[in-house]
């Protein structure tokens, strides 16, 4: 967000908004109000997917819990009408100068549904995650 603000957002719009709930709330709602959604759910402390969900409406999240709400992509890129990611691993030694290591193996992922966009959907994790 600080380079947004300082670059522009036309350069840094890369990422969804993003919310770390409870600190957060007060600013979820507030975005939430002005865009509809979706929104993913993803809890604290989970992996391999578990316990993601999407919602369309703040008043469907559970209250108290820790968890990341991000703004739901509804236009990812598919292979083949798939959603997909890739898994690689980096490690960065140094930043100046720049050096970056690419491990020469990863993961591709997919979903095991095809993609679409109809909030009719929106409950079938194997249309919209990857994870397994």
């Amino acid at each position: 967000q600080r380079l947004q603000l300082t670059k522009g957002r036309k350069h840094f719009n890369i990422i969804p908004s993003t919310f770390v709930l409870p600190a957060e709330l007060g600013e979820f709602y507030a975005q939430a109000s002005r865009d509809r959604g979706p929104w993913i759910v993803k809890p604290a402390s989970s992996s391999r997917g578990r316990g993601i969900y999407l919602i369309t409406h703040p008043s469907q999240l559970p209250h108290g819990d820790q968890m990341v709400v991000q703004r739901y992509i509804s236009n990812p890129l598919l292979v083949d009408g798939f959603k997909f990611d890739l898994r690689l691993y980096v490690v960065v030694t140094s930043f100046d100068p720049l050096r970056v290591y690419l491990y020469e193996e990863g993961l591709t992922r997919y979903a095991t549904e095809r993609y679409t966009n109809s909030r009719h959907h929106l409950g079938n994790e194997f249309m919209h995650l990857t994870n397994y």
